[in-house]
């Protein structure tokens, strides 16, 4: 990966702007950045780029941060007893006082993605209840000020006769202030960052 990312293009045009990624990542995860420089997922490597730090469990008791597979549940599968087990709600609900309090949150999810590319259909079917959840929370808890944004940049969770990524066109929900103005300069992925970054450009 090279270039300018999504997070330094923010602060090309808000510098003092309150960034987040809000996953959080257990020990085991900066373990294998040590070990495999350069071998990062999108949101990771943009986090880096742009010198925020990465949540740890300390975050994730805190409730300041968000378990990737939104539960908490794979840390435990991991030995981490100590991390707390919520429910995808009340993740959602979490995440939307996250993004309360910084100009732009991400959070990155990639567990339909890993049950497309197995073909695994009570996993997809178990990920999208529980997606579905945390969108409720979301949308039960944020503020009037905050922005929406869910989208993917690719397909496959769709269509498991393949194990591939599809050519299929993704979805793109907005809810909130700016919804319509985004919506109306988005035509393509490529199209969604320089919409994002001129909208937190505009004065509050």
């Amino acid at each position: 990966m090279h270039g300018i990312t999504f997070f330094r293009r923010i602060r090309e045009v808000d510098p003092d702007s309150s960034l987040a990624l809000a996953n959080a990542f257990p020990h085991q995860f900066f373990a294998y950045l040590e070990k495999h420089r350069g071998r990062y997922v999108a949101g990771v490597y943009c986090a880096l780029q742009s010198s925020l730090t990465l949540r740890t469990l300390h975050h994730l008791r805190k409730r300041t941060a968000i378990s990737t597979d939104l539960t908490g549940k794979g840390w435990h599968r991991l030995g981490i007893t100590n991390a707390p087990i919520i429910s995808p709600y009340e993740a959602g609900a979490r995440l939307a006082n996250i993004a309360a309090r910084h100009r732009f949150t991400m959070f990155e999810y990639f567990l339909t993605d890993k049950a497309g590319h197995r073909r695994d259909r009570y996993a997809a079917a178990q990920y999208i209840e529980e997606l579905d959840a945390c969108f409720q929370g979301i949308l039960d808890t944020m503020n009037s000020r905050t922005l929406l944004c869910i989208t993917s940049d690719h397909g496959n969770l769709e269509d498991l006769r393949i194990k591939t990524h599809t050519r299929n066109p993704v979805p793109l929900f907005l809810v909130g202030p700016g919804a319509q103005r985004l919506a109306g300069k988005v035509r393509a992925i490529t199209d969604i960052t320089p919409a994002i970054v001129e909208l937190l450009a505009e004065p509050d």
